[in-house]
């Protein structure tokens, strides 16, 4: 990438970022995404639930890993770090809480405490950070959990394509925070960095973002924080590191949202255009059918090269002439006008 476009990508980056900053909106729709120099649009989905981008960076895991890696409960519990499955559905019950205040002795002073800690637990069981922290930790878990079929101390983790890193090694002190507790007074939060970690060839990143705010009430829409945190990690990627001057940077960004769901969304830069790609909804906190094993599998996702050359193709084109239309659309404004998002 020549100086004077890694310097326009950049400015236009640090311009969506403060609008951001000081958006009040809780959903962006498309219209209001495009208005701030972002192309944003559906992904198509497979039958079997896997997200098709166009042009496509990732690629879910094409098995189904749960059944086929069953869990090696033996070496699960001689670690000095045992790794176990985080419950994604375990609503407090009154039989639960009668287990825990054993130690009244009396029978309806036991049952009356167990009442108010019942009622305590499921307010709290509720909380939409709680819920958010649940089902990430659930899907975490089954990640990196010990596994039968595979090598001795692997995981699923180890079939994907990329490694875990941390988000503090990446971070230098100018950056972006990766997490707020300002924005419209709720949580967001980047975890789970995977990138090429050893080899450093491939600029591709899978990240998840934990939110407070319940998606499912504009599902078309994508949430104030999903892009805040695509913003802020593409600003940290594209500032420094062996991919700062990458053209394409391709972003897999899993989503937690308040009310139990997931949303899968690659983000990639065409030009100086940033361009998004998002599933529907998947409900994993209320539904008996939640789709683990899918989500897993796009953690696990493979590689595309995001050589352009290797790329023309009529979905590649189709992109470029979507990401041309809005950049033209961008130009006749003044650089420094606002989005107003009030």
């Amino acid at each position: 990438m020549d100086e004077s476009t890694y310097i326009r990508r950049q400015q236009h980056l640090a311009n969506i970022y403060a609008q951001l900053q000081t958006c009040e909106e809780f959903y962006l729709a498309a219209h209001e995404l495009q208005a701030l120099g972002i192309s944003a649009s559906p992904a198509s989905v497979a039958e079997k639930g896997e997200v098709i981008f166009t042009p496509g960076f990732f690629r879910a895991y094409p098995y189904e890993v749960l059944a086929a890696y069953s869990l090696d409960e033996i070496h699960q519990n001689i670690t000095y770090f045992p790794h176990v499955i985080s419950p994604l559905r375990d609503v407090p019950n009154l039989d639960s809480q009668l287990r825990a205040h054993e130690h009244i002795v009396d029978p309806e002073a036991r049952l009356e405490a167990a009442r108010q800690s019942l009622i305590l637990r499921l307010s709290e069981y509720w909380l939409e950070w709680n819920v958010v922290r649940r089902v990430h930790n659930h899907v975490d878990s089954q990640l990196v959990a010990f596994r039968l079929g595979l090598p001795d101390g692997f995981m699923l983790l180890h079939l994907g394509s990329l490694q875990r890193d941390y988000m503090e090694n990446i971070i230098s002190g100018s950056d972006p925070s990766p997490f707020s507790t300002g924005v419209n007074f709720m949580h967001w939060k980047i975890e789970d960095l995977l990138q090429d970690f050893d080899e450093q060839k491939n600029p591709h990143a899978i990240i998840s973002v934990l939110t407070e705010t319940d998606a499912s009430a504009e599902p078309e829409s994508l949430t104030l924080h999903e892009v805040h945190a695509i913003v802020t990690m593409m600003m940290i990627r594209t500032s420094h590191g062996p991919w700062a001057r990458d053209t394409i940077q391709p972003l897999l960004v899993i989503t937690y949202t308040g009310e139990g769901s997931v949303r899968i969304t690659q983000a990639s830069w065409h030009g100086e255009t940033l361009v998004l790609q998002f599933s529907p909804l998947w409900d994993l906190q209320h539904s008996e059918s939640a789709p683990v094993d899918l989500i897993v599998r796009h953690y696990l996702s493979q590689l595309e090269p995001v050589d352009p050359a290797a790329q023309r193709g009529p979905d590649f084109n189709a992109l470029a002439e979507l990401a041309s239309g809005l950049t033209l659309g961008l130009t006749s404004r003044p650089s420094d006008e606002q989005m107003d998002m009030s």
